[in-house]
């Protein structure tokens, strides 16, 4: 059937072209395009006139298309009128405050396979910068916050999350071995929480605790990063008890 005389299919692949965009490193020919999404030039072409017009796309000097900073003053209004980000971050900065500003803070919810960061607090350590950028979305497997979702799915659902993301090792330290996760997974749901020691990059660690859930899933969670040699001041019952506590307290839970 021609996408262009079904609605609903050229309301995905205009998705589908936008989503392409928005995550190219450089900007993009319309023939990379079209290629890359599964149209006819003729098409993607007429799908970009219309998100040019509309101010998600502008093109080039040279003709090929890139994202505007429409999608992020998107995201930025949704983010604005999420209760549960406003409620956070003066929960986050309390922390900091605790820990000191050299250690992150931050919010993540789970979104197509990945944890993806919302919002983030205190003086980002240098290494870690590109992480706290919000709608910045890392492998769960070798998050804390990851490991937390992933220790609420069932085992088929794990085993179909596992059979489209392979195990890629970041550091030296990264699990890459589908019954080490298990195993991790499992001790994640023991004890509530989830811990990350190096294992997306080097020198940092990190808890993830629950946030807030929906049903028996966790869709929300709150990180606290700190140097890997300071691990044991957020590593340890007191400081994850206070966290709770907190949480608790203000209905977050």
């Amino acid at each position: 059937m021609d996408t262009a005389k079904n609605p609903t299919n050229l309301t995905k692949k205009t998705l589908d072209v936008l989503e392409y965009i928005s995550a190219a490193p450089r900007s993009s020919s319309l023939q990379e395009i079209a290629q890359s999404v599964g149209l006819a030039p003729a098409t993607t072409h007429r799908i970009l006139t219309v998100l040019k017009e509309s101010g998600y796309v502008v093109q080039r000097e040279n003709k090929d298309y890139c994202a505007t900073y429409k999608m992020y003053v998107m995201s930025g209004r949704i983010m604005e009128n999420d209760p549960y980000v406003a409620k956070a971050l003066p929960f986050l900065n309390y922390f900091i405050l605790k820990l000191g500003a050299d250690c992150g803070a931050s919010l993540t919810a789970f979104c197509e396979d990945s944890c993806v960061n919302l919002i983030s607090a205190g003086k980002e350590m240098r290494f870690r910068a590109k992480l706290a950028i919000p709608g910045a979305a890392h492998p769960c497997h070798c998050t804390a916050a990851g490991k937390l979702f992933l220790s609420c799915l069932s085992e088929e659902e794990l085993e179909q999350w596992l059979s489209r993301n392979p195990l890629l090792p970041y550091t030296k330290y990264s699990i890459t071995d589908a019954d080490e996760l298990k195993k991790e997974l499992e001790q994640t749901r023991e004890r509530g929480y989830a811990t990350m020691y190096a294992e997306l990059t080097d020198n940092l660690a990190v808890i993830s605790i629950p946030v807030h859930r929906k049903g028996k899933q966790i869709d929300l969670a709150a990180n606290f990063s700190i140097a890997i040699s300071r691990f044991s001041e957020i590593n340890n019952p007191g400081f994850i008890q206070s966290v709770q506590d907190l949480l608790q307290k203000y209905n977050f839970l």
